[in-house]
């Protein structure tokens, strides 16, 4: 592709194309094909816009796409589209809104905000553990340039079914354990993006489909990367209050002892508590060894701090047992004497 400058600059239509129809639920008038058979539609041109948040700019690409004749799905705020990018033998889902009020900035800075989002993520991971690995959807725009008005539209990557979207953030959705280990999960990842940004953003809130985190919303201090969601410092002060309150007490932790570790401390700590599924894993033997200042063990510092372990005492007792054994006659009986 090639660098788009302005996304938003209008393109002349060649051709119209029928409006997009709705499948009725549960209906059996609508054959199958009309929904999922993308292969048999007209071939169109069209416009994909990529952000590319590591370069913070759009770039475009000249395709060609097979959009199918009905939604196959459709919620309160979106309807459903299967679509095939012919230039990358790709199918994809093209998002419609149902919402009047959306504009078209609303749609760059959805895809903005999610690209940053996913940038973050992979960041995270890379100095995450195993079992903390999120991962976002994949999405752009798609510029129907063939269809009346040119709309541009969000585009997903296809997920499994059942497409079951439900809210990520610091409280769990719902009691569940899915939940909640998701929530776990999805905080070590907010504070990666606190920390990582200098306290200058953090995501607040995402949705989660099939393991997939989407959606997300973003606070930053100056309110330049969440569009009209983005409820600046107030949100991100918000944000920290509800963190520390839950975790400081969740971990036994002072807050100034929480807000002081590293991400790479926060989701090793909660990951041997077993807050990210599976049994608690016990502590490394090096931790032993760490200190405040230079912590061998990336969670160390926190456990001792807090007073959460007591190796270091049992150790020093263990080698004041084996100094008491190891002494001589002679050094017990000039210590009587003494």
């Amino acid at each position: 592709g090639v660098p788009c400058n302005d996304p938003t600059q209008p393109l002349k239509p060649t051709h119209r194309f029928p409006t997009f129809t709705m499948a009725q639920p549960g209906g059996n008038d609508v054959e199958s094909e009309e929904l999922y058979d993308v292969d048999s539609c007209p071939l169109e041109n069209a416009q994909n816009l990529t952000f590319m948040a590591e370069k913070n700019e759009w770039e475009t690409t000249e395709t060609q796409i097979r959009v199918a004749r009905r939604m196959f799905a459709y919620g309160p705020k979106n309807g459903c589209i299967r679509m095939k990018d012919v230039n990358t033998d790709e199918e994809k889902v093209l998002k419609k809104s149902f919402d009047r009020e959306e504009t078209v900035e609303d749609i760059y800075d959805s895809i903005k905000m999610q690209k940053l989002a996913a940038l973050c993520c992979q960041l995270f991971c890379a100095r995450s553990t195993e079992r903390c690995q999120p991962r976002f959807l994949d999405v752009c725009i798609y510029v129907l340039k063939q269809r009346p008005s040119m709309p541009k539209i969000r585009v997903e990557g296809i997920v499994s079914d059942p497409y079951e979207k439900r809210p990520v953030a610091l409280i769990p959705a719902t009691a569940s354990q899915e939940d909640v280990i998701e929530s776990h999960r999805f905080a070590a990842f907010q504070f990666f993006t606190y920390e990582q940004s200098g306290h200058g953003m953090v995501v607040t809130d995402a949705q989660v489909v099939q393991g997939l985190w989407t959606e997300p919303i973003i606070a930053s201090s100056d309110r330049s990367l969440g569009g009209r969601a983005d409820h600046g410092a107030e949100a991100i002060l918000d944000w920290v209050s509800a963190f520390t309150s839950t975790y400081a007490g969740l971990l036994n932790l002072e807050e100034k002892v929480l807000m002081s570790l590293t991400p790479e401390e926060f989701v090793a700590i909660i990951d041997e508590r077993g807050l990210l599924g599976g049994a608690p894993i016990q502590p490394s033997p090096q931790r032993k060894t760490a200190t405040v200042e230079a912590p061998v063990h990336a969670t160390g510092r926190a456990f001792e701090e807090a007073g959460q372990i007591q190796e270091e005492e049992e150790e020093i007792q263990e080698e004041e047992q084996q100094q008491e054994a190891a002494r001589s006659p002679v050094e017990e009986q000039r210590e009587e004497q003494g």
